[in-house]
């Protein structure tokens, strides 16, 4: 049998869009990267779906673009605290999309690592 999967998985796998597997954040360099499992379609997104979460506020995002397997997120202005808890992703609109444009789905309090 293998380590195949079988002909209605793998079709089932290829019909969701790209899910999160990781967060990193540099604070200093006011930088975030959100890994995808899927490659993404190369886009400008719209920085209004995304924001950092910092305990009871959250710091909001400048500019997000998907490239490759990877979202960038940049924000201006600094923030007093260092480690985020958490990082959501509110579309509509849905624009973070695989190369099939299916779309990712929306997150709240990703943990970031």
């Amino acid at each position: 049998m293998g380590g195949s999967l079988p002909p209605f998985a793998a079709a089932e796998s290829q019909r969701r869009g790209p899910t999160p597997l990781s967060i990193s954040v540099v604070v200093p360099a006011k930088l975030a990267t959100v890994a995808f499992d899927q490659p993404l379609t190369p886009a400008t997104l719209d920085p209004t779906n995304w924001a950092l979460r910092y305990g009871a506020f959250d710091r909001l995002i400048d500019s997000a673009a998907a490239s490759g397997t990877t979202v960038t997120l940049r924000w201006t202005t600094q923030t007093a605290r260092t480690d985020p808890e958490g990082l959501d992703y509110t579309p509509p609109p849905y624009d973070v999309t695989n190369l099939d444009l299916l779309p990712a789905p929306g997150f709240t309090g990703f943990p970031v690592y």
